[in-house]
């Protein structure tokens, strides 16, 4: 039987190959012999099956950040990190995450830091994440950081669902709405339009303008039907990207609301980062850059970025902030408390906390007071249709006596 293998040399380096044996046992004692470290060996077959699956499915955020919590697990049991790299690149060789693991398991053997190893293993981290794992190497608190690391990349993951979970509610909303008013106007409203083609009717206009709607509506369904498609793939295609989305979330701002609640779920995540940062050592400068790099919205971006050259320049972290408007009086004064007492970055954390508290309470308050709205918009649109048809009749009949 042919085995294909990945292994590494005495000088650390990666080879690869192919061996035949008889037993996946004498194909390993081959390459021990060889003087080869096994860190991948299958089956010719079952190699390419796993190659395959491995390009179907590329690790997500979700599965990195599982995999940075594993990999924390281990080192704060005692598993030295080379070990950690080979017993995880081992245990997840037939998915998306194997061949990454694997990169960072030839880079290490081969002398490579961890930090650099795990930026360029090609898993799809964030910057904080490899920042936090070189400070952890400088300060040898290696599973602490890489800990933090996993539970601020969980925060930003259950700021993402509470953020999809708010807008499927109105979006069902919406099209609920479409979808009983939509029908009406398509195959009710147009078996009226004899009415408004009788030269002696005295129809009113705003009956006679709902009708013309509808007749519109049903002759060119086709073409709206399209238009309609083609708006929610360009919406679609416009929101895939980060910087639209920014776009969008700084757009809504101006709404009642929803831009409240947009600030402060943005000040939890970015005061949440620094928290993190601070607290694993990394220097403060590079922590509001890193935290910088977290904020959704644009102008909280600005508003951080001169309060960096704001400190640079020997200004508190809290005056910085509040002068530029990154942060409330309130949240300012908390950093404040922080920064003179030596507790900035569980400060920041209840900052954080505190705004992300407020936020959900916001966005239950817009849901509560949306579900009613949405209710009586869809009943008044179908009660102007049906007071649109009356009157019309009504106009008729009054011709008729």
């Amino acid at each position: 039987m042919m085995f294909t293998y990945e292994a590494v040399d005495r000088a650390g380096a990666t080879v690869r190959g192919e061996v035949l044996a008889a037993s996946e046992d004498e194909a390993l004692r081959q390459l021990q012999s060889r003087e080869l470290m096994p860190v991948r060996l299958a089956p010719r077959a079952a190699a390419a099956a796993a190659s395959l699956r491995n390009r179907a499915r590329a690790p997500d955020a979700t599965q990195a950040a599982l995999l940075v919590r594993e990999l924390a697990t281990l080192l704060g049991g005692g598993v030295p990190l080379a070990e950690a790299i080979e017993g995880l690149a081992h245990a997840h060789r037939d998915d998306g995450a194997g061949p990454p693991l694997e990169r960072m398991n030839s880079a290490l053997r081969g002398g490579t830091a961890f930090a650099a190893a795990l930026r360029d293993s090609g898993l799809p981290l964030p910057g904080y994440v490899v920042q936090l794992a070189e400070a952890g190497e400088l300060t040898g608190r290696l599973a602490q950081s890489l800990t933090r690391a996993a539970d601020q990349m969980d925060y930003e993951a259950g700021v993402r669902a509470d953020m999809k979970s708010a807008l499927i509610y109105p979006v069902i909303l919406v099209a609920s709405g479409i979808v009983a008013t939509l029908p009406v106007f398509l195959f009710v409203v147009p078996k009226f339009a004899t009415l408004i083609k009788n030269p002696r009717a005295n129809i009113p206009d705003f009956s006679r303008w709902v009708i013309e709607t509808g007749v519109f509506l049903r002759d060119h369904q086709m073409w709206l039907g399209l238009g309609g498609a083609a708006l929610v793939a360009a919406a679609v295609v416009l929101l895939g990207t980060a910087e639209n989305r920014r776009r969008l979330a700084d757009a809504a701002l101006g709404l009642p609301l929803i831009g409240t609640w947009l600030r402060e779920v943005d000040t939890a995540r970015w005061t949440s980062m620094l928290a993190t940062l601070l607290e694993a050592r990394v220097p403060l400068i590079r922590a509001l850059e890193l935290a910088r790099g977290t904020a959704q919205l644009s102008g909280t971006r600005n508003a951080l970025a001169l309060a960096a050259d704001d400190v640079k320049g020997g200004q508190r972290l809290a005056d910085a902030l509040e002068s530029h408007g990154a942060m409330t009086t309130l949240g300012a004064s908390t950093v404040r408390v922080g920064e003179r007492s030596g507790e900035l970055a569980r400060m920041l954390q209840t900052v954080a906390t505190i705004h992300q508290n407020q936020g959900r309470l916001r966005m239950k308050r817009f849901l509560a007071v949306l579900e009613p709205a949405a209710i009586l918009i869809i009943g008044g649109v179908v009660a102007m249709i049906m007071v649109s048809i009356v009157l019309a009749i009504t106009s008729l009949s009054n011709l008729t006596l």
